[in-house]
């Protein structure tokens, strides 16, 4: 996916965000030994959350019955495109995603802050019907860690607990986790439907040396707690919203199998419960990965998905180009085809971004063929189960 700061779609929050913004200070990887920031992070025991309604489940959603299944149940947008949008702007982009019979979009990020005007996301989706996964901070920051053994300052010795990427993911985690109680604490009771969770945006790849297992799981063990963080405050404020996450890989580092080994390196420091989305880019679009690898990799991360209880697996297939034009529509469903045999539902990225007409004026054909597709997908299901 680009990597772009998202601006906030809720209004009131404004104040928090920023404060969020200064306190990101945590030290890249090539700071020098014993200069390593002081972390700003929160506690999560500090945390509120409004009244808990007792009759919501304490697990996130359960998968769909299968005759229920959406082939495509979303899309991830980002906020550079429509951080001016309108209250009826929003209504229209939604309603325009429910004629695909998609019915969640997902914020990418809710970190960086602009304009004074209120936004509407949570109205309009209520509004039209539509659910959001509210995606978390984006802090580049992260992509100054992982490459080779995480570095560690001047008498430290444990790289998964005392490295400078250990010192960032325990600051970030509580960032995150104070981000989402502020964001429950203002909007879970009004919008609590239309929640439908919440989005990971660290994008996790086949770190070399953790795929080669020569970190002493330092990787695992330092992104494992991160998660943790960050779903303590879940279990605290909306136990019933899941946590999505879409990592990537990149073919030059690893292998499948090596990233598969991993994952569940992650998964076993991770408290994941049932119902939480492992979403995994197909990285066809950004790392040109040919069709025919397709199920190679994202066998093996399903098949690593499949060692944690109750891990739902969906797909993030990618519908643009390396070069960043929109992908032909005939590729992007023979995307789809190779990884809905793992698949139990996909997102894309980004329907919004490169197929929507009411986003670039070229891309009516793109949105009436994937549209053609779904429907003939829906009509052959629907006689199939007759």
């Amino acid at each position: 996916m680009k990597k772009r700061y998202f601006a906030l779609f809720l209004s009131g929050i404004t104040a928090v965000c920023f404060s969020l913004l200064t306190a990101c200070n945590a030290p890249v990887k090539d700071d020098p030994p014993g200069i390593a920031a002081t972390p700003t992070a929160v506690p999560t025991d500090s945390i509120t959350s409004p009244e808990t309604d007792t009759s919501a489940a304490e697990i996130p959603t359960a998968a769909p019955e299968a005759e229920e299944r959406r082939l495509l149940t979303g899309s991830f947008l980002q906020g550079w495109l429509c951080m001016n949008w309108s209250y009826e702007r929003w209504c229209a982009e939604f309603e325009a995603m429910k004629e695909l019979g998609m019915d969640t979009l997902i914020l990418q990020s809710v970190y960086d802050m602009s304009g004074d005007e209120p936004e509407y996301a949570l109205k309009a989706a209520k509004e039209t019907g539509m659910k959001l996964f509210i995606g978390l901070i984006a802090d580049d920051s992260w992509w100054d860690f992982g490459w080779g053994i995480p570095k560690l300052p001047e008498g430290k010795t444990d790289p998964g607990t005392e490295s400078y990427f250990a010192v960032w993911c325990e600051d970030n985690g509580r960032l995150n986790a104070k981000m989402i109680g502020d964001i429950w604490n203002q909007y879970g009771s009004e919008y609590r439907e239309q929640i439908a969770g919440w989005y990971y945006w660290n994008e996790i790849w086949n770190i070399d040396a953790a795929c080669a297992q020569t970190d002493d799981k330092a990787y695992a063990k330092c992104i494992g707690n991160n998660i943790n963080l960050i779903l303590d405050v879940i279990n605290a404020a909306c136990p019933e919203k899941p946590l999505m996450l879409s990592p990537f890989y990149n073919q030059t580092l690893s292998s499948a199998e090596q990233y598969k080994a991993f994952w569940i390196d992650i998964f076993s420091v991770a408290d994941f419960r049932p119902g939480d989305i492992f979403a995994p880019q197909d990285c066809v679009g950004a790392k040109n990965v040919p069709l025919a690898n397709l199920p190679d990799w994202i066998g093996c991360l399903k098949e690593a998905a499949d060692t944690e209880s109750g891990m739902r697996f969906w797909v993030n297939n990618e519908c643009f180009n390396s070069d960043g034009t929109p992908a032909d529509v005939a590729r992007f469903i023979d995307q789809i085809e190779a990884t809905d045999p793992y698949a139990e539902t996909h997102i894309m990225f980004s329907w919004n971004h490169y197929y929507n007409p009411l986003n670039s004026g070229s891309a009516a054909p793109h949105k009436d063929a994937l549209k053609d597709y779904l429907k003939q997908y829906k009509q052959q299901n629907k006689t199939e189960a007759d």
